[in-house]
């Protein structure tokens, strides 16, 4: 069951272009290397003969490269087989981004979750569960019911006790699947309801579900933060969460790996929070400091959503009278083993940390 399908929940988008030359990182080659085996080779007609992969096009893109390109050489190469990594490195395509567009189509994992039952008696215990806490009706509004019953002579007081003690039975937020699962409604922000979580990275039993060890813990972090006073939360008009499942979900940052803008960076979890006419969107990765890659993921963060020059200083979009900033967020409990750098101040240990930064 999705929930808030009238509020805008935007994420951004991006559309694939032909890269240039400065967009591309470094280089990955000796420049001088293959400048001295072109010029050995001589005429481009024996080039394209020797190799079937380029064309004219491809040719005067790699004369452009080393003419204006940057080069970072990595490992030492022949000339043959530096020349086809420059040549796929010009040839790749970067993409750009394309403007903010509602969530609806691009979180879809929630369709998808399926039971891999060991008997038909699991599967159908397994369905009842999470229907009793789907159709779970709010408890205080539920009690203010009851009471405005009593109160109206509708029901007895002997009813009216009845009816409060079996609340929690009637209406469960949470149920229990055995040792490992749970199917709660509590966190009630999240984008669908109920939320599947396994604290058993390795169960294979349910798909599609929450059972990576570092999104449990981070959810169990917002459960009790949550639960305590949550005054930073309050502090908005509304705002919900939603998982992101990087194998079929369509949200994404593309980052740079090597010298191409080839990879996806799929954080665990995206988050609204609206106040007034300003919407911010939050990525939060629930990680390891030791996860690789972290520092090209947050470059390819900040070329889209940062100003120029000015780490932590968000890019503002307009969108349906909204103003709308992009903010990202790595989730860690060890964030004082995280190496110092210009990139520390994006790790947070804390879900209030994670909050005071959004402005």
């Amino acid at each position: 069951m999705t929930i808030a399908l009238s509020k805008p929940l935007l994420v951004p988008v991006f559309k694939e272009k032909e890269a240039t030359v400065g967009e591309l990182s470094p280089f990955s080659v000796d420049k001088n290397l293959v400048k001295e085996y072109l010029e050995w080779i001589g005429n481009k007609r024996i080039l394209l003969a020797e190799f079937p992969s380029l064309n004219v096009p491809k040719i005067n893109k790699i004369d452009h490269a080393l003419e204006k390109g940057k080069f970072k050489p990595d490992g030492k190469r022949p000339p043959m087989d530096s020349l086809r990594l420059l040549a796929s490195e010009v040839d790749s395509q970067l993409e750009g981004y394309d403007g903010l567009d509602r969530v609806d189509d691009r979180i879809i994992h929630f369709k998808k979750i399926s039971v891999r039952p060991k008997s038909e008696e699991d599967f159908n215990k397994v369905q009842e569960k999470i229907e009793k806490v789907k159709e779970a009706k709010d408890r205080d509004e539920l009690k203010s019911e009851y009471w405005e019953q009593y109160d109206k002579g509708e029901i007895s007081r002997e009813e009216l006790t009845s009816r409060l003690e079996k609340l929690s039975e009637e209406n469960p937020h949470e149920e229990q699947l055995g040792e490992n699962f749970k199917i709660t409604k509590k966190l009630a922000n999240h984008y669908y309801l109920p939320l599947i979580l396994s604290e058993d990275e390795k169960q294979s039993y349910l798909t599609h579900i929450i059972d990576v060890d570092s999104e449990v813990e981070f959810l169990k972090a917002l459960e009790s933060c949550l639960d305590g006073e949550n005054e930073l939360f309050e502090s908005f008009d509304w705002w919900f969460f939603s998982k992101i499942d990087e194998t079929v979900d369509d949200v994404y940052i593309p980052y740079r790996k090597g010298s191409e803008r080839n990879e996806k960076f799929r954080p665990d979890f995206v988050f609204w929070f609206k106040k007034s006419s300003k919407l911010h969107i939050l990525f939060v990765d629930p990680k390891s400091y030791e996860f690789s890659e972290y520092l090209n993921k947050i470059n390819g963060y900040q070329d889209f959503f940062e100003k120029v020059g000015q780490t932590g200083e968000t890019k503002s979009f307009e969108k349906d009278g909204l103003e709308v900033t992009v903010h990202l967020a790595l989730y860690t409990e060890d964030k004082e083993k995280v190496p110092r750098g210009e990139h520390k101040q994006y790790w947070h240990d804390s879900i209030e940390s994670i909050l005071a930064t959004l402005r």
